[in-house]
């Protein structure tokens, strides 16, 4: 008999069970239902029991379980807590897992059942909303209403229109309309009040329109919260220059739109946000010397990171004279009119970094006071100072450009050198090894390092970027040749008097050197120097200068600061193997 007949006579049999019992007493029947329920319950933990026993992941330890939720994604974790009840109990039990979650505007009221699971924790949610597909927005409104109130951090990308609104066309002047009704019923349901939210990143893709989009002064309820990085990408602070939850803000990364941010726009923040650290402002409109524009007076700003919409050196001074107050400001542009001449205003000694294909970087004071991110052509003027005493630059860039100019007070030199990845994408004639004509002329010249950066990983090595697979052959390339160093010093490093021996020479993140014979090199750089020295890596303040690949991601401009509120990830950059000694004392051999 098939098991649905069975149930059924059951259930029948236990219905006139009931009728018989009820005629003689309430707590009869009572006693009847118990029992059944009691039996049911028994034949499904047996039945559980028995499907548990044949399911291989139960068997496994607890502690092998946790660390296999935690290396899956979302969608797994899902399905793995659907599998049985032991796994949903397990899964359910490891709040955090379901405290992070991505997602797009076709899947919000789902996943609501999924950041449930996080109770009482609050949630991490990234969300895109496609705000051109009918109903979309009604679904953002209540999925807003629900979750709100257990959201820490919340990073929301709206989608509006993909063409250009030229107002003498009927359609596009009405997909126009449409895209700012969507924003309007968006921006509305951010006004919802949202006590446990820390982080809100907004952003607003479409294209340059006639009208600017704005924020609610309401947002998130219109009361002070605990709310302390916002990040706004193509919106504008509310026309009505207040919003109160913003009053509390530590870091605010702002970029209005396509138009630029003038000095009134600074005003409003600076005024909105007391309590402001760290600022970055996108496209600050170029001002000239002679306008005259009062300094910024705000008792808690200590960052600012600007990216100028203008090139000339003129605006980065201009704009240093107004947020003379800061204790570390750093500007970006993309390329610096006339290479980069010493400024003079900027107290402090002078620092260059030269890294492969991406912005230099030029620092002004230690700490650093002021710091400018720019490309260059050619060897910038500044190079040529007498208050630089440091340089860090990429073997390619010298070959590229060639012998760097000489600096009279330059202390420490640091050449990066190629790795077959970087060779790989960006072929060079011949490496500093090899160039004869190569000189560093630097007379006051005390340390000179050699460093091979720890490769990337997560892209081809024929791709754009500096970051090869995680298959990449290229990443066995962290070595080098005494001999070639010696050589190299030999040739093309001048410092003065002659026959001073150099404080040290560095050589920072290769894993093994691979000279035949030793004792040659070895004599040889006993006559230039007193230590060789071999180090995991260079210094952080160097790296932080050298390695700016990911820092401006996201157009995040508050990422260059390091500090527990916006991390760093270029602060690493451990070798591939740990030298057998940090310290070599060449008169030991």
């Amino acid at each position: 008999m098939d098991p649905a007949t069975v149930a059924l006579r059951l259930g029948h049999k236990t219905v006139q069970r009931l009728r018989t019992e009820r005629l003689r007493s309430v707590e009869s029947a009572n006693g009847v239902v118990a029992a059944v329920s009691l039996l049911t319950t028994r034949r499904l933990d047996s039945n559980r029991r028995l499907f548990n026993s044949r399911n291989a992941l139960v068997g496994l330890p607890p502690s092998v379980l946790r660390r296999l939720l935690e290396h899956s994604d979302l969608a797994e974790r899902v399905s793995i807590s659907q599998t049985c009840s032991a796994l949903r109990g397990l899964s359910l039990s490891m709040v955090h897992l379901w405290r992070e979650i991505r997602l797009r505007s076709n899947n919000m009221l789902r996943a609501f059942y999924v950041m449930r699971r996080a109770a009482p924790a609050p949630i991490f949610v990234t969300l895109s909303v496609d705000a051109r597909t009918s109903g979309v927005v009604d679904k953002f409104e209540d999925f807003a209403a629900a979750v709100f109130p257990m959201m820490e951090y919340f990073d929301l990308t709206v989608l509006l229109l993909k063409r250009y609104w030229p107002v003498d066309d009927a359609d596009d002047a009405l997909q126009h309309a449409q895209s700012m009704s969507a924003w309007c019923q968006v921006r509305q349901a951010l006004t919802l009040p949202s006590p446990r939210m820390r982080t809100l990143l907004l952003t607003i893709r479409s294209r340059h329109g006639h009208d600017p989009f704005y924020l609610d002064d309401q947002l998130l309820g219109g009361a002070e919260c605990a709310l302390r990085f916002c990040s706004l990408r193509g919106i504008r602070l509310p026309s009505s220059g207040l919003c109160n939850a913003l009053s509390s803000l530590v870091t605010f990364d702002y970029k209005g739109g396509r138009t630029k941010l003038r000095m009134h726009d600074v005003a409003d923040i600076l005024r909105i946000s007391p309590c402001l650290h760290t600022l970055g402002l996108h496209g600050l409109e170029s001002i000239a010397d002679d306008e005259s524009v009062a300094p910024v007076t705000h008792p808690a700003l200590k960052k600012a990171a600007i990216h100028l919409a203008g090139s000339p050196q003129s605006a980065a001074r201009t704009a240093a004279r107004i947020f003379s107050q800061v204790d570390e400001l750093v500007f970006l542009s993309g390329f610096i009119n006339d290479g980069m001449e010493d400024e003079l205003e900027w107290g402090g000694p002078v620092r260059v970094y030269f890294p492969l294909g991406i912005y230099a970087a030029v620092q002004y004071g230690v700490p650093p006071r002021v710091t400018v991110h720019t490309n260059f052509e050619r060897w910038p003027p500044v190079l040529a100072s007498s208050r630089l005493v440091t340089v860090v630059l990429h073997e390619m860039e010298v070959s590229r450009y060639g012998s760097p100019p000489s600096a009279p007070n330059v202390t420490d030199l640091c050449i990066m050198i190629a790795s077959p990845c970087d060779t790989r994408r960006t072929p060079i004639s011949n490496s500093i090894f090899v160039e004869t004509d190569v000189a560093f002329d630097y007379p006051s010249l005390k340390a000179l390092s050699f460093a091979c950066a720890r490769l990337r990983r997560g892209q081809s090595c024929n791709s754009d970027t500096a970051l090869p697979p995680r298959h990449c052959t290229c990443q066995d390339g962290s070595t080098i040749a005494l001999s070639d160093v010696s050589d190299l010093i030999t040739r093309g490093v001048r410092w003065s008097p002659p026959g001073r021996l150099l404080d040290r020479v560095v050589l920072a993140g290769f894993s093994s050197v691979v000279d035949v014979d030793m004792s040659r090199p070895l004599d040889s750089l006993r006559t230039m120097t007193s230590h060789l020295e071999f180090a995991p890596s260079l210094p952080l303040d160097a790296m932080s200068g050298a390695l700016m690949r990911r820092k401006w991601r996201n157009d995040d401009l508050t990422r260059v600061f390091d500090g527990p509120d916006v991390p760093d990830i270029d602060t690493i950059w451990a070798m591939h193997t740990r030298p057998q000694s940090n310290l070599i004392h060449l008169m030991s051999y």
